[in-house]
């Protein structure tokens, strides 16, 4: 006869998939999770199984952005779970008359915790050099910081050491590194002194506006040799023979140039007040790397592309926090023409203002392979076949500015017929003003 077991020795055997369910997304989405999570902590006592695969888990994205507590949360990371970490995502901002609430303090923090990072592959540090007070830090959600421009005021020598520190400890197998809110050249003597052997991600979403001698000074790119994606800030005013030797004889698959939601003010995301390259050196980048360029982001009216450089590998492209201006139809074509030939399987056009109607013609002509189209902000009028509880927006608009509802069906119509998944945002407004 079998003798019997003890309670917990069922508990034991159970299986990893099983107990994986319990944190499955469908369980986290529960609003009874958070009594889960107390059941969770406590098999993370039974054995040492259970708790590698639930801290495994719990702690492989870690997304912390409560600048009221980052102080707190960096004094625990080195001890809970921090082995586990996969992807890390922070915002380092300091708030005055606060001890220890300082860059330099909390940077020396996160870089005790480095050496146990051993499975980091993404990093996004989003660092604020200008100090907030403390009922600002209480009162602004991280949103607004995240949203902000990245700072103009430069990290203090102290911060740029500890930083070139925090670049060099970190882990050989870290795949993507993205770094926002502070100035270009106080991060480029750091990354070109570290080696990043399996880097393929490198977003810059800095304040590239200072001296562009400094900024660059240094071949930032050097140690990176398996770099495959690149996101560059429009705020940036390179030297064209130093751009050149930084990229010289590189491609990339995936390119960025700009960043959304920047609440900036719209001479930031213009090179045309002064004499400046930056231009004519995006362009050359994206020349460079046509030939196996698959996606590609644009985040500024300003970048004009020739219509003669051809893109035959793109099969996304991304048009961001773009304004169009009164002559829009024809800054839309313009900004366009490169990439009407080639094989778009995706287009997304997010945030952009007085998006024109000439989109429809160009989908209707362009683009057999399309199978995804996404496009917010778009603003329409109702007429008699649309339901009668529409309520339109109370704001003016121009005359180009709200498609008629004719053009809005035909758009959903060439999406339907040709299998396109469409995600269109109409939004509806009064019929424009007129004398």
């Amino acid at each position: 006869m079998t003798a019997p077991q003890p309670v917990n020795a069922y508990i034991l055997a159970l299986p990893n998939e099983l107990l994986e369910e319990v944190l499955s997304p469908e369980v986290r989405e529960e609003r009874h999770y958070d009594n889960t999570k107390i059941g969770i902590v406590t098999l993370c006592s039974v054995s040492k199984r259970f708790r590698d695969v639930f801290l495994r888990h719990l702690y492989r994205t870690i997304r912390y952005h409560d600048i009221r507590n980052m102080r707190p949360f960096l004094d625990v990371l080195r001890f809970r779970g921090v082995q586990y970490v996969v992807h890390l995502d922070l915002v380092l901002h300091p708030i005055l008359c606060v001890p220890g609430y300082d860059l330099l303090s909390m940077l020396d923090l996160f870089l005790l915790s480095l050496p146990k990072l051993e499975v980091l592959q993404s990093l996004r540090l989003d660092i604020r050099p200008t100090p907030r007070d403390l009922e600002d830090s209480y009162t602004t959600v991280i949103s607004v910081v995240e949203r902000a421009p990245a700072d103009v005021v430069h990290l203090s020598p102290e911060v740029v050491n500890t930083l070139n520190s925090v670049f060099q400890t970190l882990p050989q197998s870290l795949r993507s590194l993205s770094l926002s809110g502070f100035c270009f050249e106080d991060a480029t003597a750091g990354l070109a002194a570290t080696e990043f052997p399996s880097l393929r991600t490198l977003s810059l979403d800095l304040n590239g506006t200072g001296d562009p001698y400094i900024v660059n000074r240094r071949h930032f790119l050097r140690g990176m040799p398996r770099l495959e994606s690149i996101e560059l800030p429009v705020q940036w005013c390179p030297r064209r023979t130093l751009f050149r030797r930084v990229f010289a004889g590189r491609k990339f698959k995936h390119i960025k140039i700009g960043f959304t939601g920047r609440m900036r003010m719209s001479d930031t995301d213009t090179h045309e007040d002064h004499a400046c390259p930056w231009n004519r050196c995006i362009v050359g980048l994206l020349r460079q790397s046509s030939s196996i360029l698959t996606s590609l982001n644009i985040g500024t009216i300003s970048l004009i592309i020739p219509r003669k450089v051809a893109f035959p590998a793109l099969t996304s492209l991304t048009l961001l926090d773009i304004e169009f201006g009164f002559n829009a139809g024809k800054e839309l074509q313009a900004l366009l023409a490169p990439f009407l030939s080639s094989p778009l399987e995706v287009l997304e056009i997010l945030e952009c203002h007085n998006l024109p109607a000439v989109l429809v013609g160009l989908i209707d002509t362009h683009w057999p392979k399309l199978r995804k189209l996404s496009v917010s902000e778009l603003t329409t009028v109702k007429d008699e076949y649309d339901p009668p509880d529409l309520y339109p927006y109370l704001r003016c608009l121009g005359d180009d500015a709200a498609w008629d509802a004719e053009t809005r069906r035909e758009l959903e119509a060439i999406c339907e017929h040709r299998g396109v998944d469409a995600w269109l945002d109409w939004g509806y407004a009064d019929l424009p003003w007129r004398d």
